[in-house]
């Protein structure tokens, strides 16, 4: 991301230029437009609930190798693009060697490769520099402009002067299962079937649990802002006092946000878990 500058506040090859917003001051400050490349946010962003109400205000572009009924709701346009597993391109690694690689599989229906796609926008929208007609281009010219970097792996190490204490009762610990950290690992059958934490499960201590009339509960009911969820519960010792552990990435907890919201714990019935 640094050497291609696909990030707000550096160019190609790194160089410096006016910083823009990140993903987070973006659904902040809501935006007239948005491209979505590849993300489903209602699963892949910490603070689902604030980015999809920054969604409904604008104009939302996705590109994306799959369709859902969320995706449709909150996207203005959708189009198909290659997964990142089918189409040609090249890693970076630590050492600074470049390595590249040919698309696995031709494009389904009227799917493309995404770069393509954006060189298409380029040039309809008459924007300079979308002249390059194969990927190997793109690297190439890529390469040639990053020639003078040099990896390194000193950085400045910030050490906290304090830590904040939350102001809510219960703190979430969201974690993303194996299974569920993009859209392709996702919409595999046999990986869902075989990692129980593909199923939303909400962990509490015991002490947690007694402290919110849950120490009998095998279902829990949780509320954080406009979303509610019911999953079942497991009393885990592991988990610290004070704390929900939930992961996010999954159906059953999409949309939530995992900060700065009040998280709401009843107790409920295992027949109404998903509800």
């Amino acid at each position: 991301a640094v050497i291609a500058g696909a990030q707000p506040h550096r160019g190609v090859a790194a160089a410096q230029v006016t910083a823009g917003l990140n993903a987070i001051e973006m659904m902040a400050q809501p935006q007239e437009a948005y491209l979505l490349h590849g993300v489903e946010p209602e699963l892949d962003c910490a603070n689902a609930a604030t980015t999809l109400a920054a969604l409904k205000k604008g104009f939302v572009v996705s590109m994306t190798p799959f369709v859902s009924d969320a995706m449709k709701a909150y996207a203005d346009v959708l189009l198909p693009v290659s997964a990142h597993t089918e189409t040609s391109g090249t890693f970076v690694n630590v050492e600074g060697k470049w390595q590249s690689f040919a698309g696995a599989v031709a494009p389904k229906g009227e799917a493309r490769p995404a770069w393509k796609v954006l060189r298409v926008l380029g040039n309809l929208f008459k924007q300079p520099g979308f002249e390059q007609i194969s990927s190997e281009e793109v690297r190439d010219e890529l390469a040639a402009a990053a020639a003078s970097l040099k990896p390194s792996n000193e950085m400045s190490w910030r050490v906290p002067t304090k830590l904040s204490t939350p102001e809510t009762a219960v703190t979430r610990i969201a974690d993303v299962p194996a299974y569920a950290v993009d859209s392709m690992v996702r919409r595999g059958e046999s990986l869902q079937s075989a990692d129980e934490r593909s199923v939303a499960t909400a962990y509490l201590c015991a002490a947690t649990a007694a402290d919110n009339g849950l120490q009998e509960a095998n279902a829990v009911s949780i509320t954080q802002g406009c979303t509610k969820v019911t999953v079942p519960l497991v009393i885990d010792e592991g988990v610290a006092k004070g704390c929900l552990l939930l992961a996010t990435g999954l159906g059953e907890t999409a949309g939530m946000d995992l900060e700065n919201t009040t998280i709401d714990l009843a107790q409920a019935e295992l027949d109404k878990v998903g509800s």
